[in-house]
């Protein structure tokens, strides 16, 4: 059970790192993963110094965390391995839901009540709601065939129908083309990518700064273009690619930023008010 006065966290969820950073709670974060794929120390620098790194999610140090005496911890539902040995130790471990955008309000407005910080978790709700909102009102009109086929990859791999990052791609006006299966993060397969014949091909990476990330993005797009195969893929054809930093992919404070930019991308004529931030490359 979490104590009612929570002055410890450790968090192995960035997003949940970004979301106590937002409503100003980062003193109470005194432990957090700095592990790729989404290390917390690229987006609020000033983690190194306010929170000891406690390893990846997926292989956490159980002493670490236990020194640091956490009034609770933060994973997901797929993080579990580590639970029992940290709740066995007295430690309350909580696994937050990463499956639709109304998980992602519902987190914030938690962490909010749990930190002190409800005006301040209210407020980035709101931010969050508007700017989904907004997304969803411009792409509503849209029937199936202006909808545009999306791949989305990340690390190797996409994303499935239980999954967040489907719903952003249908919001923005999109069909992911692996929205069906039942796999969240499904490994692509070439064969079957090229029989979808993708519109538009979404690619998430990480990285720390501008330069890392114009570099790495124009590298992943070069590499995607020389795949056996893939050049007869209409995105591919046509040069729709669109890379985003996973700072906004994650499950935090500012992945509505990611909403908008797909949208921009599939339907710029409908995001004429929207800019790019400097962590979007589009090319096309």
């Amino acid at each position: 059970m979490i104590p009612k006065d929570v002055t410890k966290i450790v968090s192995l969820v960035s997003g949940v790192t970004g979301d106590l950073y937002e409503m100003g709670a980062q003193d109470k974060v005194v432990g957090a993963t700095q592990a790729l794929p989404y290390p917390t120390k690229y987006y609020y620098p000033e983690s190194e110094i306010l929170a000891k790194d406690v390893g990846g999610i997926a292989n956490i140090n159980v002493e670490e965390v236990v020194k640091l005496e956490p009034d609770v911890v933060f994973t997901t539902e797929f993080f579990l391995a580590n639970a029992k040995a940290l709740e066995d130790r007295g430690i309350p471990v909580v696994a937050i839901r990463l499956d639709s955008l109304a998980d992602l309000i519902w987190n914030i407005k938690f962490l909010g009540s749990i930190v002190d910080k409800t005006d301040e978790a209210n407020i980035l709700a709101e931010k969050m709601q508007t700017n989904i909102k907004k997304v969803g009102d411009k792409t509503s009109t849209l029937d199936k065939t202006q909808m545009k086929k999306v791949y989305v990859e990340s690390s190797g791999k996409s994303y499935g129908a239980s999954s967040y990052c489907t719903e952003s791609i249908v919001k923005a006006g999109g069909i992911n083309i692996y929205g069906d299966s039942p796999i969240k993060q499904p490994v692509p397969s070439y064969e079957f990518i090229i029989q979808q014949n993708p519109d538009n091909i979404l690619i998430f990476i990480v990285a720390k700064d501008r330069e890392e990330f114009l570099d790495k993005a124009k590298a992943a797009i070069k590499e995607i273009k020389e795949r056996p195969g893939w050049s007869d893929i209409k995105a591919v054809k046509n040069n729709k690619f669109c890379v985003i930093e996973n700072r906004y992919l994650n499950f935090g404070p500012t992945h509505d930023e990611s909403i908008l930019a797909m949208g921009k991308f599939l339907h710029p004529e409908l995001f004429t008010d929207v800019s790019y931030s400097e962590f979007v490359y589009v090319t096309g």
